[in-house]
């Protein structure tokens, strides 16, 4: 998910930090990722930028990747599918784009239409709303008291103008929580106690006091922070950023159901998937490959092969550093 300018900003941090013109300062790098999951996320007028200044979005596209001499290496030793050596072969065509009809059709005898959600599993949907419509349900069916806590709008140059908080930022304008409720954190924390997109317990909870159980007596006291809002200019072919919409507000939200670009990096053994309405490439394959193992996977609607897109720039450089290696 790193940026091509990212990349090239990495590459000049090194240099000027160890004062040499080599790539990366003369620092070996070990670069580790699979660029067919989600692609690096990029607003309207970072990805013209992006476009006129790379060709692409993709840390391949960088002036610093292109420098490098970067030796490709793939790892083959699943561990997330381990026990589930079909479930692996039908994910990995899906990743590269060769899935066949058997392999849609395998996947599609795990489809659940009336599945409840009952807690069992996570459930994974490509839009937030989707989610927190869901995480209502659930937060609703706890006995215990529920405590409303408002977002507080710190800075606000555009009057009001701005698309609503939910669209913004990965908070809620109004959190709205229960003791015992599932959550995630959504922003790491200052002190390093967790990260975002840890899960949690709430352990107590009253109108100004929330405290997380991350288990093994891990109980943490959470406090606001602020999430910023940058507007982007694009202009003489540099690019800017200016903070213009500030909102506080408690790093967390209910957990029963998360999008999927949320799960990213996640292993979960019981996993309800929506992937119909799923709309960037990779999406699919992220949302299927968290579960553990077909046994563990509930679909929510049946998978077509319209609904499993691969970036093919991604494709054709995969392609050339396997036949690169085979090369040399």
């Amino acid at each position: 998910m790193v940026r091509a300018d990212t990349f090239d900003k990495i590459d000049r941090i090194l240099k000027a930090i160890n004062g040499s013109a080599q790539p990366f300062g003369g620092k070996q790098m070990l670069v580790f990722g699979d660029l067919f999951q989600l692609p690096p996320v990029t607003k309207g007028k970072e990805y013209e930028y992006l476009l006129d200044r790379y060709g692409g979005v993709f840390f391949f596209h960088s002036d610093a990747y292109k420098s490098g001499n970067f030796k490709f290496i793939e790892l083959t030793e699943n561990h997330r599918q381990k026990g589930d050596q079909e479930f692996f072969g039908i994910l990995n065509r899906i990743r590269e784009g060769t899935a066949t009809d058997t392999d849609i059709e395998r996947l599609n005898t795990r489809y659940t239409p009336n599945g409840s959600m009952d807690g069992r599993y996570i459930a994974l949907f490509p839009k937030k709303e989707e989610a927190e419509r869901v995480n209502r349900n659930h937060m609703d069916q706890l006995e215990s008291k529920e405590f409303v806590f408002e977002a507080e709008t710190i800075l606000d140059k555009n009057s009001n103008k701005n698309e609503s908080i939910r669209n913004v930022f990965p908070i809620n304008e109004e959190l709205r929580l229960r003791l015992g409720a599932n959550v995630m954190m959504v922003a790491n924390d200052p002190e390093g106690r967790w990260v975002n997109g840890t899960v949690g317990i709430i352990k107590e909870l009253s109108k100004d006091k929330i405290v997380v159980s991350f288990g093994k007596g891990k109980n943490y006291e959470v406090q606001p922070l602020n999430f910023d809002e940058q507007e982007i200019a694009y202009s003489g072919g540099r690019i800017t950023y200016e903070t213009v919409y500030r909102v506080m507000q408690y790093p967390i939200v209910p957990a029963y159901a998360i999008t999927i670009h949320k799960s990213q990096g996640q292993t979960y053994d019981n996993v309800m998937c929506d992937i119909e309405g799923c709309f960037a490439s990779g999406q699919a394959y992220v949302a299927l490959s968290r579960c553990a193992s077909l046994k563990g996977l509930h679909l929510k609607s049946r998978i077509t092969p319209a609904s499993i897109k691969v970036e093919h720039e991604v494709l054709d450089f995969y392609r050339s550093q396997l036949a690169n290696n085979l090369l040399h």
